[in-house]
């Protein structure tokens, strides 16, 4: 198992094609199961956390150093934007 993960994490640091398509297939499990939910919400930050978090959550298993590693400034700052739209 030890080296899929091995291989995976490469692939996910070199081919950025691959890489864009993990953080898709992410962002759309996320966006999905928030739809599905049946709570309101506001689809453009729910479309920018999911991007977000799909990034961050690569970003986590590829080991790459993350300042803001909980996410939580940006999602402070969507919150803050999509306030401004109404």
């Amino acid at each position: 198992m030890t080296n899929y993960m091995k291989e995976l994490t490469e692939v996910l640091q070199t081919d950025k094609g691959m890489r864009q398509a993990w953080e898709a297939n992410i962002a759309m499990a996320f966006k999905d199961q928030f739809h599905f939910s049946g709570h309101k919400h506001d689809a453009k930050v729910v479309h920018e956390v999911a991007n977000k978090a799909a990034a961050a959550f690569i970003d986590q298993l590829i080991g790459k150093d993350m300042g803001d590693a909980d996410g939580m400034v940006a999602v402070a700052k969507l919150h803050a934007e999509a306030d401004s739209l109404k």
